[in-house]
Formats: structure tokens, C-alpha cells, sequence
């Protein structure tokens, strides 16, 4: 059986051909006066964020999913954000560092398909799948201190990019 990393890493590596062959298609097709840009932003980035940070939104990127419950990763059920149910890697796939108290943070997975998140930090453990094609997001007060988060998938095994949205915008 594959490690998950190994699978992320096969993952990764596939997005980063689909764009590289767009930009391949791009150089080879006729062109008609418009420019394509493509961005190579990192995956699986950190982030260290104070109250009024910028950019507002901050936009992290990952592949999303896993092999372990994310019952067995948060030890609980359900939290007050939501069940705690879907499947992620062992390893979070962000850490943020918030240096100081968040009156208001809104932390949100955007993807073409179904994602779950699990958040854990200072302030305890949170779990959200408001199973919408926009994903999950955990709003509202925020303690200083590091968080793990976790994005993962319904299904275990699957693996599916995603945008994490950091904004203090309510």
C-alpha cells in the first residue's frame, strides 16, 4: 500500500503536468494576440497571520484527502462546528500561526468537490462538512497560538485539489 504523502506527491506532480501542458499547448497553438499566465503558487504552505493581515483574502492551496478517519486523528464524534467525519493524511497540511487574538477569522476550503476540514489549536478541535461543492469553513473567535489543519475527502483515498481562504471579511 502506497503512503499517503506518496499518493499527495503523485497527485501533485499530475497537477503540475495538466498545467504544464497547457502552457506546452499554449506555446505550441497559433496564437491570436491574448497571453496565457500560469501561476505556480506552492502547495501545502504555512502561514503566519496578525489581526488586519494582507493580502485579505490569504489563499493557501493542497491536495486534499487520506487514509485515517478524522475521528481517529481528532479523538471525537461531532464538535461545534459540525461531525467530525471524512478521511485525511496523518500529517496537517497547514499550520497557522495567529500571533495575536482574532476577533473574527473565517477559515474556508474551496474545491469542485466535496471536502471536509479539521482544525486543531489552542482553542480546542473543530470539525466542518457543510457538504456543499464550496466546501467546508469554521468562523469566529480566534485564540493566538499554532493550529493544524487538516483537508480531507468523504471517501478515503481520494484526493482532490483545493483553495484554503483565510479573510478577517465577514
Amino acid at each position: 500500500m502506497k503512503s499517503v504523502q506518496a499518493v499527495k506527491a503523485v497527485a501533485v506532480k499530475a497537477v503540475a503536468a495538466s498545467v504544464g501542458l497547457g502552457v506546452c499547448g499554449a506555446l505550441l497553438a497559433p496564437t491570436t494576440g491574448l497571453a496565457q499566465v500560469v501561476s505556480r503558487r506552492p502547495m501545502f504552505t504555512n502561514v503566519v497571520l496578525s489581526p488586519r493581515f494582507a493580502p485579505d483574502p490569504t489563499v493557501l492551496r493542497g491536495i486534499s484527502g487520506g487514509e485515517l478517519s478524522i475521528q481517529e486523528v481528532s479523538g471525537r464524534f461531532e464538535t461545534e462546528t459540525g461531525p467530525c467525519i471524512g478521511f485525511v493524511s496523518e500529517r496537517p497540511d497547514h499550520k497557522i500561526k495567529l500571533e495575536s487574538f482574532f476577533d473574527y477569522l473565517n477559515v474556508e476550503v474551496l474545491s469542485d468537490q466535496d471536502t471536509v476540514m479539521l482544525v486543531k489549536g489552542p482553542g480546542g478541535t473543530w470539525c466542518s462538512d457543510n457538504r456543499t461543492p464550496a466546501g467546508s469553513s469554521i468562523a469566529g473567535q480566534w485564540l493566538p497560538g499554532r493550529y493544524e489543519v487538516w483537508i480531507g475527502t468523504i471517501q478515503p483515498d481520494t484526493y482532490v485539489p483545493y483553495s484554503l481562504k483565510l479573510t478577517e471579511v465577514q
